[in-house]
């Protein structure tokens, strides 16, 4: 027996928290057409490039997602940003295949297209507004009935208006914005001086300075001071946010002047063959079975005018790491029912997320349009009635896959529709854009169908089909001749868990213990939101907030994908861990509250708890420091070696790839069956390499993953040059470039 489940009540559906403002939905068409007016005439300069950055976020997607009128702030915004690159991510997909590389033509008709749905938009938006005050229903009266730039205008004056009138005498946020600039200052101060090269088993903790540790705390009291108040200071805490992005996940980068994590170097030479052939190399890595990402890259950078995507690494983190805290704190809003909640749970996840996955690349994309698609399936259950299943366990369980929630009732059944063909769509560009978050996407709609929690059951059997088609017809060069590979790890999870976990502890002592501090912090996240889950396991969205949890690890199933995937497991399931978590931490302040006799205790022991979070995200962040920097003399020696060589000269870069590929990719030669696990004379004889690359980086992979002494690597080099094979071509703080010797 069922019964009917009133929809619940959605935090930020109604009044400033309302759909997209008419302000943004006018905005995006005439930043598109700016952006497609300068990359026409050739205007350069850094504002083109913001112009363009623009333009693939917004365009088409907000004025689209407008039309649909949906009632609630995060998720318009959410899933305006995922259908624009979306967007891109397909044309210029396109464009490759078929052979028709325009860049401006297709910014022109995004622009277009832009245009129309943003005035229909518009004039939606006035319409029903005037029938509103026409029935006298709603807060809409006559003087709400002005056009709609006016009437954006004015409600933006009296948001601010009014958010000033509430926290403009507030001492304790003057004190909050001081703490935050001192914050900047500190960690400011701290990439002037500290020695990255001293970075060794403890990692990037190892080598800060008190300056950090100040910045934190700074950081952790401003934000104790916006969120543990009586009304939450929404920008003090998104600024403190923020710059805890940056001191966590910006210092070594900003710090050498050049990104972390070499992957990002390949990228741009991915990025670099497409925009110079506007095709992809036949058979050349997998990764452009999946070149949904490569192929926008590289009209975005020919957009733009720049030479390469060299400029878009180094603060790719932090911007990745931004757009994912949209559709994230819209998760926790809508899992925690509260803002004070949700802004922890957005910290949760900013110092839990250690696992590097956030550089210049498609899953730090299609993470963000995942993730998004996950926050409207998850309103739409939360606004919408559910069948309530009745009866003995065994009924109820037997129920569920048959149960199908209802529409929200501020969604009519024509604009259902047309949200239904959005996410579609983001989904559909994610399949061609990356191989495993679809595979995500699929078998959390499927759960999520399987405990009544779905009603686009349609949903995941389409993005199958779209996946099995893509997999057949655009990634043949990964799996012809190599399903025994693919196929090989499916239902060995032992094998997976030991090559995803095991496998990492090796090497210096040292550095195995501080491992162990990184599954630890993971495994306290993880147990908390557990905690969380079971404290809250009778609200209406529990089978669903618990599927969108576990759903990341049934991922071990299926593949190893190169010894990574239980770190992939962690990083997808955190955005719906953190919320858990904030509830259990929220349970527990309402515990020993009664206890708390002093009113400025809780904000003492929510900044307490923010700067341990903190110091751990620096901690599990930061351990690879010592090989994942890629100095800026290291990439200018690469640079520098790829302008000068002829065409056809082998090359032998650090563990196989990292800034030597990014660029010349099919004009130099690359050692077959990867670089020497133990380097000796014999192995560099082997690959017959006419020049080779030693870094301090790669050294220090050795010294700390494999046990190697200290400073082996470039004695090594040193012996090849005394034995007449190499002679030195240049030599830099961490880059040691040799040329084989014309004797050989």
């Amino acid at each position: 027996m069922t019964t009917l489940d009133r929809p619940a009540t959605i935090l930020g559906t109604a009044g400033r928290d309302a759909a997209i403002p008419p302000a943004v939905v006018v905005a995006a068409p005439v930043v598109a057409a700016l952006a497609t007016v300068a990359a026409a005439t050739g205007i350069g300069g850094p504002l083109r490039v913001v112009a363009v950055l623009a333009m693939v976020s917004c365009a088409p997607g907000l004025p689209v997602v407008a039309l649909l009128r949906l009632p609630h702030r995060g998720v318009s915004f959410a899933l305006g940003l995922s259908a624009s690159w979306a967007t891109w991510l397909l044309l210029s997909l396109w464009q490759v295949t078929v052979g028709w590389w325009a860049p401006v033509a297709c910014a022109g008709v995004v622009t277009g297209i832009s245009a129309v749905a943003a005035g229909w938009a518009v004039r939606d938006a006035a319409a029903a507004g005037t029938g509103r005050a026409s029935a006298g229903t709603g807060p809409v009266s006559a003087r709400h009935t002005a056009p709609a730039g006016r009437g954006a205008a004015q409600g933006v004056r009296r948001v601010v208006s009014g958010h000033i009138a509430s926290h403009g005498g507030d001492r304790w946020r003057w004190v909050a914005f001081a703490a935050l600039l001192f914050a900047v200052a500190m960690g400011w101060w701290e990439t002037r001086i500290i020695d990255l090269d001293a970075a060794g088993p403890y990692g990037l903790i190892g080598v800060v300075s008190w300056r950090i540790f100040v910045a934190l705390a700074a950081v952790a009291v401003a934000f104790a001071l916006a969120v543990g108040r009586r009304r939450v200071d929404s920008p003090v805490a998104a600024g403190a946010a923020a710059l805890l992005v940056c001191l966590l996940y910006q210092l070594v980068s900003v710090a050498d002047g050049s990104p972390v994590v070499s992957t990002a170097f390949v990228h741009i030479g991915f990025i670099d063959y497409i925009g110079t052939a506007h095709q992809l190399p036949p058979s050349l890595d997998a990764r452009f079975s999946w070149s949904g990402f490569f192929d926008a890259a590289a009209v975005l950078v020919e957009l733009s005018g720049l030479d390469d995507a060299a400029p878009l690494l180094l603060w790719a983190p932090a911007v990745f790491t931004a757009l994912a805290a949209l559709p994230v704190f819209t998760i926790a809003r809508l899992i925690t029912g509260s803002r004070r909640a949700a802004w922890i749970a957005l910290v949760i996840y900013i110092c839990g997320n250690w696992f590097q996955q956030d550089y210049f690349s498609p899953q730090a994309l299609v993470f963000v349009m995942h993730f998004s698609v996950v926050a409207t399936l998850l309103w739409l259950l939360r606004s919408s009635p559910v069948p309530r299943v009745e009866g003995a366990l065994w009924q109820r369980l037997s129920a569920l896959p048959v149960r199908v929630p209802g529409l929200p009732p501020s969604v009519p059944r024509r604009r259902a529709l047309l949200l239904e063909g959005v996410l579609f769509f983001i989904v559909a560009a994610t399949v061609v854009s990356h191989q495993l978050t679809p595979v995500l996407t699929i078998a959390t709609c499927t759960l999520l169908a399987g405990v009544g929690a779905l009603r686009q059951r349609w949903l995941p059997v389409a993005a199958g089909i779209v996946f099995l088609a893509w997999l057949s017809y655009g990634a043949p060069d990964y799996w012809t001749g190599h399903l025994h590979v693919i196929l090989g790890d499916f239902g060995r999870v032992g094998d997976s868990l030991q090559t995803g976990l095991g496998d990492r502890f090796s090497g210096a002592q040292t550095y195995q213990r501080m491992q162990w501090v990184r599954v630890a912090w993971t495994g306290a996240i993880m147990g908390l939101a557990a905690a969380g889950w079971w404290l809250n396991r009778r609200a209406k969205c529990a089978p669903a907030v618990g599927v969108l949890l576990i759903a990341p690890f049934l991922l071990v199933v299926g593949q190893s994908y190169g010894g990574e995937i239980v770190l992939r497991c962690c990083f997808y399931a955190l955005p719906v861990a953190a919320p858990l978590a904030a509830l259990a931490l929220v349970r527990i302040h309402r515990i020993v509250r009664p206890a708390l006799r002093w009113r400025g205790a809780s904000v003492v022991a929510l900044s307490a708890v923010v700067g341990v979070c903190a110091v751990l995200g620096v901690t599990a962040r930061g351990l690879n420091t010592a090989f994942e920097r890629n100095p800026a003399d290291l990439v200018g020696a690469a640079r520098r070696l790829l302008d000068t060589v002829p065409n056809g000269t082998a090359l032998l870069p650090p563990n196989g790839e990292g800034v030597l590929k990014m660029g010349r990719l099919t004009t130099v030669v690359w050692p077959q069956g990867g670089v020497c696990s133990v380097w000796t004379v014999e192995c560099v004889e082997t690959f017959d390499a006419d020049y080779i690359l030693l870094s301090t980086s790669q050294q220090a992979a050795l010294e700390l993953q494999w046990g190697t002494p200290h400073g082996w690597l470039y004695e090594f080099g040193d012996q090849l040059v005394a034995r007449g094979l190499y002679r030195v071509v240049e030599r830099t703080p961490h880059a040691l470039v040799l040329a084989r010797t014309s004797g050989r």
